[in-house]
């Protein structure tokens, strides 16, 4: 069994699935939890897995009080090389997800949060975030000859989950772009990745490029200065940037091309009205019904 595990994950890679996606969606949930579960109850071989087997392995993990999410995310997983490995076997019905009423934050919120960093290339990172909707893994891999002009718009270049994008940016980002890169930046990195960290690695000495944790932990860092209750993390401003546009009435064609998000996640999570713009259309409609004689 673990041969045909390790062949599955081949398989993912042929594909050309992300490595994030290889190692927690199916790599994890397969190696750590599947696996060992075949092992204690003597499966060898695929054959063997019938729906009683396969039923176990789920009551197992509701068992250990996991996270309906979690439970979810690891058979969905699993799920998927049972599939690969024999067409039309038993697979495990994924548990039901409650529907969370997500916040999100205004522009103007968002600014507030770029304003309180304390260094222009954190200023700038967070300002890209919120104005592009990017994931904190594709704003790590922007390179220097990512900044570009196009049609005479300012675009950036990013390659991202679902391929190569352009989203927009403000002639001021490009501007403070070009400039953080010519004067602020580490002259002595090696890398071409346009943001850098600040202090060189302790073992080769050398300014490396800043990773996507690193951007993680400065976003909550900069939302523990402003001393806001609601949790802000780095998708937060993703959700919020796509949030806008669509409050905003930008296609979803447009809102696809500029973030990398799919048709189906704009159906499914963001054709709801966000909660503070339900409110405020709410309060207009009852302070219509106050006006009645």
């Amino acid at each position: 069994m673990p041969d045909l595990v390790e062949a599955f994950l081949d398989h993912c890679r042929d594909k050309k699935l992300s490595p994030k996606t290889i190692t927690w969606a199916y790599g994890w949930p397969l190696r750590k939890l599947f696996l060992p579960y075949c092992e204690r109850h003597q499966v060898t071989a695929i054959d063997q897995l019938d729906e009683v087997l396969v039923g176990r392995f789920a009551r197992e993990l509701h068992e250990k009080k996991l996270a309906r999410a979690s439970v979810r995310s690891y058979l969905k997983g699993v799920n998927t090389f049972l599939n690969w490995a024999r067409k039309g076997g038993p697979t495990s019905p994924l548990p039901g997800l409650k529907k969370v009423e997500r916040d999100v934050l205004t522009l103007r919120e968002m600014r507030k949060l770029e304003a309180v960093a304390p260094t222009s290339r954190d200023q700038l990172i967070i300002r890209i975030l919120a104005d592009t909707g990017m994931r904190e893994s594709e704003l790590v891999t922007l390179s220097l000859d990512d900044v570009l002009e196009r049609d005479g718009s300012d675009v950036l270049r990013v390659r991202g989950k679902t391929g190569q994008r352009l989203p927009s940016i403000s002639p001021e980002v490009r501007a403070r772009l070009r400039r953080y890169t010519s004067h602020e930046r580490p002259r002595d990195a090696v890398s071409r990745r346009i943001f850098i960290a600040h202090s060189r690695n302790s073992k080769s000495q050398i300014h490396e490029p800043l990773t996507g944790s690193g951007v993680y932990q400065m976003v909550k860092t900069q939302a523990g200065r402003l001393g806001w209750e609601k949790r802000v993390y780095v998708h937060l401003l993703r959700h919020s940037n796509i949030t806008l546009r669509m409050v905003r009435k930008q296609s979803m064609g447009e809102i696809v091309a500029e973030t990398g998000v799919s048709i189906k996640v704009l159906v499914e999570n963001y054709s709801h009205p966000a909660l503070h713009d339900r409110h405020a259309s709410t309060m207009r409609v009852l302070e219509a019904v106050d006006d009645e004689p």
